[in-house]
């Protein structure tokens, strides 16, 4: 009787664990783009705890050469939200293109655009996620702005 249980435990972990397994193959895209979707609105609303929250400890932020760690990140967030709050629009458009899946890594590409009061710019996009304690983390961003050439 005892085997029978034991048997039955392991045939049972055996099936939990493949279909958890196959779970997880296929909902990581889900998540990556819901992820993305809350740091875009984070980003709009200037949330620096949002943000902190949704960033690794050793995020690292370029855009267009311009380079940012998270700690200053942070605090020119919450410099801007005083000085003008709520006048950034960004979205994620088009595709997001799988590049790594790595179960605790995913890297992904894609396009968005970001207005503000004056600007619109089309931007591209490389993105590090990673999986931590349960939740997918921005670990690095690397935006390039498509902008006009530079008159002579």
């Amino acid at each position: 009787m005892r085997r029978v249980v034991a048997l039955s435990a392991i045939v049972l972990f055996g099936v939990t664990m493949t279909s958890t397994a196959q779970q997880n193959t296929a909902a990581p895209e889900q998540e990556i783009r819901s992820a993305i979707q809350s740091y875009f609105e984070a980003l709009n609303r200037l949330d620096a705890d949002a943000l902190d929250h949704i960033e690794t400890d050793d995020y690292i932020f370029i855009q267009d050469g311009f380079i940012l760690d998270k700690k200053t990140q942070i605090a020119m967030l919450r410099e801007a939200k005083k000085q003008k709050p709520g006048n950034l629009n960004q979205k994620s458009e088009g595709t997001l293109h799988r590049i790594l899946n790595a179960g605790d890594r995913y890297i992904v590409t894609g396009r968005n655009k970001v207005s503000d009061v004056t600007d619109v710019l089309d931007a591209a996009f490389t993105e590090v996620w990673v999986r931590q304690a349960g939740q997918w983390r921005l670990q690095h961003a690397h935006y390039s702005t498509s902008r006009p050439p530079a008159k002579k």
